[in-house]
């Protein structure tokens, strides 16, 4: 304290761009937003494909929430959760390498429990699956029935 004054240190004096810098490095290797779509796990299973990793309501390019999983024993994605916050147009890069991908949808307001309804079965072309959402949709993306292991990101 100078003059009976308190002195404050700058904004970037105080550690929180080193920490934002943190957060937003460790969701890039969870989950990227840019250019033409989302990809999940991007960096993860490039750098340490043999650790599991796990992610809950990350903001994609869209107002999109998504969630996923990651294991690092089987080497593949599961638990694909995504939720519209605004119906726009969902662009994700395949985490099923060679393999369909089937959309299941539910609407909000529908009862707790209700089974989610078969929508959409979809085949990537260049690895990219699209489809158009609803605003407060939930969706959920498995991979539809094909080889043994052809499901692996690595």
């Amino acid at each position: 304290m100078r003059n009976g004054t308190f002195r404050t240190l700058p904004f970037f004096a105080q550690g929180m761009l080193e920490n934002i810098g943190v957060a937003q490095a460790v969701n890039d290797m969870l989950l990227t937003s840019h250019g033409y779509g989302l990809r999940l796990f991007p960096i993860w299973a490039a750098l340490r494909p043999d650790e599991s990793a796990s992610f809950a309501t990350l903001r994609g390019k869209g107002a999109f929430l998504v969630s996923a999983e990651y294991n690092g024993v089987t080497r593949q994605v599961g638990n694909v959760t995504v939720v519209s916050e605004a119906g726009m147009l969902w662009r994700v890069l395949s985490p099923w390498v060679q393999r369909d991908v089937m959309v299941l949808f539910q609407a909000e307001g529908r009862e707790q429990g209700q089974a989610l309804e078969p929508s959409l079965r979809l085949s990537p072309v260049m690895g990219w699956v699209e489809f158009a959402t609803v605003s407060g949709g939930v969706y959920r993306l498995t991979p539809a029935a094909g080889p043994p292991g052809a499901d692996s990101l690595v």
